[in-house]
């Protein structure tokens, strides 16, 4: 039989519940960071201080996987934290603290380039050039102004001289992933294995918590905001063995190649 509280227990009782839900509710009030916000603890202490993702979590209550809703163009998707102290600034100045990816396809698709050649590599590519930086007019102001140039490493294409092939650095504010900075390693997971050049990065910490294997082609399919039917979506990365093609991740989910001229999915990736 269990004992009735005494007054001063209850009282007790009560006044600690209530502790515990306030802190939760600022907890959970302090991860709803303004852009702005978000910027300012990025630069002055998880870059600065190389906090790890579990010092972030600890501190700020939002970490490496997480979701937060984002405007493009009045529309609300969703990007998913993917990286913390991943990225090289391209001002030199050491490393971008947070790195984001768009959840949902853009609603339309988008070519590389108007013929089927990846000669021109991801520092031409018409999605870089044109697309991505009318997408980022497209953003809440906050966060176009928290937004910062990092280093992207991309092969200059396979439709040229084997001599002349080489990877080089962009500076970019948006940016497509590389096939590396997703399954961390070179081999592709359907046709067209081996498929893109070496040293274009990276893997992120997200990607590095999901499978290369069938088990993980569910956590790579994407969709296009209000669409049913999943989408394939590009990479920069260019085959290394085809002239014609860029990587991709195919509507199954697996990590797979697209002509050059074939419209694509889109799910841009940035740092603050």
């Amino acid at each position: 039989m269990s004992k009735r509280m005494t007054r001063k227990q209850l009282i007790w009782f009560l006044a600690n519940r209530r502790r515990k839900r306030m802190a939760r509710e600022e907890k959970e009030e302090r991860a709803d960071y303004a852009w702005s916000e978000l910027e300012h603890i990025s630069v002055s202490d998880i870059s600065a201080n190389k906090l790890t993702d579990a010092q972030v979590r600890g501190k700020y209550n939002f970490g490496i996987g997480d979701t937060r809703e984002v405007e493009v163009g009045g529309v609300v998707h969703h990007v998913r934290l993917i990286g913390i102290n991943h990225d090289n600034l391209s001002d030199g100045s050491g490393k971008a603290g947070l790195t984001f990816q768009l959840v949902e396809l853009l609603p339309d698709l988008t070519v590389h380039w108007p013929t089927n050649t990846n000669g021109r590599g991801w520092i031409e590519s018409l999605i870089r050039t044109e697309r991505l930086p009318e997408v980022k007019k497209l953003l809440p102001p906050d966060l176009q102004g928290a937004i910062k140039s990092v280093n992207k490493l991309a092969s200059n294409g396979t439709d040229r001289p084997e001599a002349d092939r080489r990877v080089i650095t962009t500076a970019d504010e948006l940016f497509l992933l590389a096939g590396v900075e997703i399954i961390g390693t070179s081999i592709g997971t359907g046709a067209g294995s081996l498929i893109w050049h070496a040293g274009e990065g990276e893997r992120y910490e997200y990607w590095s918590g999901v499978p290369n294997d069938a088990s993980g082609n569910e956590q790579r399919i994407k969709r296009r905001l209000g669409f049913e039917n999943p989408n394939a979506w590009g990479l920069r990365s260019a085959n290394r063995v085809s002239a014609a093609d860029f990587c991709s991740v195919s509507s199954a989910g697996l990590i797979h190649i697209t002509r050059a001229n074939i419209n694509t999915g889109i799910s841009f990736a940035f740092c603050v």
